[in-house]
């Protein structure tokens, strides 16, 4: 056999031991490797590191079930609220109370024996944010509601740093404006919270209360009482 034919046949033999016979270019095969360990690397990443599922798959999965999540909502906050502004029953020299008269937002309002119809955040004015969270000793809650009036006029009410003792009695620091009193109103001391029929559950509160003494320096000051309802509060 000639020289050259025997290089043939060493070249053809050196070839299939590198590629393995399958008539691949070994680089071929070596991307091909790579692309693989990849996809199973992805598969593990995307399945929190279990691996043995295809990346692009998991992707998908987790994607649909992020934006069927994002779809499960609270509905819109709602809130009746019943206010009475008076003179303080501890008046101070040269103070005096302004506007002395009831609001009502709810149709109906709420009172100590009915929770009433509440107004839904969004809708013809009112604007409901409110919270309703259990602590170990009872509940917190924070609100601040703002509405229309059936004669049109404007309320806004805040409760801040609302506390109760089980499901029975609490405080809360309140704040009121109406265009009456023509500026903010606030309690100086915190003022006592009645829940009513034990109405009050993570997101939902309906309770009575009572402030002697609202106040806008230098010489505003009044009493207030009222009846407020929650419903569909955030609840953490």
């Amino acid at each position: 056999m000639k020289l050259a034919e025997w290089a043939v046949i060493f070249g053809l033999a050196a070839g299939c031991v590198l590629g393995a016979c399958t008539g691949k270019n070994p680089t071929d095969s070596a991307s091909g490797g790579a692309a693989s360990t990849a996809g199973a690397a992805g598969g593990a990443i995307a399945n929190g590191g279990t691996g043995g599922s295809n990346a692009s798959g998991s992707s998908a999965s987790s994607a649909g079930s992020g934006e069927a999540g994002a779809g499960d909502m609270l509905p819109p906050a709602q809130a009746g609220v019943s206010l009475s502004i008076g003179q303080s029953l501890f008046p101070l020299a040269g103070t005096e109370c302004p506007a002395i008269r009831s609001y009502q937002l709810g149709t109906p309002a709420p009172n100590t024996t009915d929770p009433g119809e509440s107004l839904t955040s969004g809708v013809a004015g009112t604007s409901i944010q409110c919270s309703v969270t259990v602590q170990q000793s009872g509940y917190l809650f924070s609100a601040q509601i703002r509405g229309v009036t059936s004669d049109g006029n404007a309320v806004s009410l805040v409760l801040t740093t609302g506390s109760t003792v089980g499901a029975s009695s609490g405080s809360a620091d309140v704040s009121v404006y109406t265009a009456a009193l023509i500026q903010t109103y606030s309690s100086p001391a915190p003022c006592q919270f009645q829940i009513l029929s034990q109405q009050i559950k993570p997101g939902s509160i309906w309770a009575s209360f009572s402030c002697e003494q609202v106040a806008s320096p230098p010489s505003g000051l009044c009493q207030l009482t009222g009846t407020v309802l929650l419903e569909n509060c955030a609840q953490f």
